[in-house]
């Protein structure tokens, strides 16, 4: 196979708007407000959304996925706006009527904003019959559970026990926003072996919950459960710290959640809410982003961080994100940055990429940046970023990445991959990894 050539690489792309998914930072009412009206629904501060719930129906799959989800009643109505007696259940029977058949989707909006404003602990299972028909992952029936959880508590959680539907995650998350010290404290209570405790309880949806009710009162508040989890081993509290720091993103801004991740104790957990952090920082300004992730080159987490913002930055000019790695000298203390920036200005201009990757002197950096550009060409070009791949100075990194060209290859012509690995020098345990395996 000939060595690259500048040609190799061919490629290396209530309001209507409330229905929108996903999960509002904004911070819950203070325990003083939520008990001033303890039988009426606290006003939403905006809707949690998820996928998941808990209930004994939320099937085999393990906890289910919490999508992000901004499913907010337009606007913030006071709690107990709602002027008279609580709905009755002709009442209940009536506006639910309306939501269920109402074509105008603001006017349906604003009958299931009826619903909210008259629940109360004593007709909340019959508003729930209002909205059971709707799949779990709809904005209004996860509201619901949000607001029924506000008001009702562990009961209401429980009641999802017996639904066929996926709904305690979100009730779970409504408590913990109203009353995080109770919901903590009934979460710690559960017996964490679902199957021995017979309960029929999910807790990877329940903990999903907790985590994102407790964000949407006080990002540090859950900052310190998700620590605590993380403390006593739970290997899902890298994933839990995403939503954390997705709430702070969006309440405090990219730059201030920087801060944030900067902030939080050296380990998995910080360095994955800098890269996410990262991530989101650079799309916004790319140039702020760098200053502030200069500083760590070199540190624990540098790679991830300066390669996030690399790659970001890359998308819209990849000299000037290479360029300002050369600026920190990423390509000795950081050399994992040049993956991210590589695959970034390949996924843009494959060509520019490749002719400044062939002017670059041998480094470390260099290696991970040929990483960057195998890992957008392969499926394109899996010729193409073999020749890239044996190009890497590092006998391990050169066989990983060579293996991840080659598979790509032998999907695309099993035949004269065939043929290529033949000659190839890979060892044959390697080999085995191209036709057989994936990576």
């Amino acid at each position: 196979m000939k060595l690259p050539h500048r040609s190799t690489l061919l490629w290396i792309g209530a309001a209507a708007g409330s229905f929108a998914l996903g999960w509002i930072a904004k911070p819950s009412p203070s325990p003083e407000d939520a008990s001033a009206a303890p039988d009426r629904a606290a006003a939403l501060p905006s809707a949690p959304s998820l996928h998941g719930g808990g209930s004994h129906g939320s099937g085999g799959s393990g906890a289910a996925a919490l999508a992000g989800s901004d499913a907010a009643i337009s606007g913030d109505a006071p709690q107990g706006a709602r002027s008279g007696a609580p709905l009755t259940d002709g009442e209940i029977e009536a506006i639910g009527g309306r939501f269920k058949t109402e074509l105008d989707p603001i006017k349906r909006r604003f009958a299931f904003a009826e619903l909210l404003d008259g629940l109360t602990l004593e007709n909340a299972a019959k508003i729930r019959e209002q909205i059971a028909h709707l799949p779990s992952n709809s904005p209004e029936f996860i509201e619901f559970h949000y607001a029924w959880g506000k008001i009702g508590g562990s009961p209401a959680v429980i009641a999802g026990a017996e639904t066929d539907k996926q709904d305690m995650a979100a009730t779970l998350a409504g408590w913990a926003s109203a009353d995080p010290s109770a919901a903590i404290a009934w979460y710690s209570s559960l017996d964490k072996d679902r199957e021995a405790s017979g309960n029929g309880l999910n807790q990877g949806n329940l903990v999903e919950g907790m985590v994102h009710g407790l964000a949407n009162r006080d990002p540090s508040e859950a900052t310190r459960f998700v620590m605590g989890l993380a403390d006593s081993g739970d290997k899902n509290a890298v994933r839990l710290l995403d939503i954390v720091t997705g709430k702070v993103m969006q309440s405090q801004g990219a730059e201030r959640a920087a801060d944030w991740a900067a902030a939080l104790p050296d380990g998995d957990l910080r360095a994955s809410a800098m890269g996410r952090v990262a991530n989101d920082f650079a799309r916004q300004d790319p140039e702020a982003a760098a200053a502030w992730a200069a500083p760590l080159a070199g540190q624990a987490g540098g790679d991830r961080v300066l390669g996030a913002v690399s790659r970001e930055w890359a998308r819209r000019d990849g000299a000037a994100a290479v360029g300002w790695l050369a600026t920190v000298d990423a390509s000795e203390s950081s050399p994992g940055a040049y993956y991210g920036a590589f695959e970034g200005w390949a996924s843009q201009d494959p060509h520019a990429a490749s002719e400044y990757l062939i002017a670059m002197p041998e480094s470390k950096g260099k290696d991970h940046a040929i990483g960057g550009l195998v890992s957008r060409a392969r499926w394109e070009d899996p010729e193409g970023a073999i020749a890239w791949a044996e190009q890497i100075s590092d006998p391990k990194t050169r066989e990983s990445w060579t293996i991840g060209a080659a598979q790509a290859y032998y999907r695309r012509d099993p035949n004269a991959a065939r043929e290529w690995l033949a000659s190839s020098g890979l060892s044959e345990d390697a080999q085995k990894k191209v036709t057989g395996g994936r990576r």
